[in-house]
């Protein structure tokens, strides 16, 4: 009798400790996957940003903005003193 109960007893507690290893384990790779997670979304929104402000992601009203702005360019260099030849920039003809 007391054999059985010693052996169901380790068997048991085995399991219950493989349990709670394991438990524990899977709880600890779900929080560093989480961290990971928001390191990634925090790189992204970071890298989102960047590229706005080196001008490689361009939204429409920015495209809009930008054209608008060439546009006025081109009329301000139409509008400077004609007395270079076509053909002729500022550092001589091209």
């Amino acid at each position: 009798m007391a054999e059985t109960f010693f052996i169901m007893l380790v068997l048991i507690g085995s399991f219950f400790l493989l349990n709670v290893i394991l438990a524990v384990i899977m709880d600890t790779f779900d929080e560093v996957a989480s961290q990971e997670g928001e390191k990634i979304r925090k790189n992204k929104a970071d890298l989102r940003q960047l590229k706005k402000d080196y001008g490689f992601e361009v939204s429409e009203s920015e495209a809009e903005r930008k054209s608008s702005d060439s546009e006025i360019s081109s009329d301000v260099d139409d509008s400077k003193d004609g007395s270079q030849s076509q053909g002729e920039g500022e550092f001589g003809t091209i």
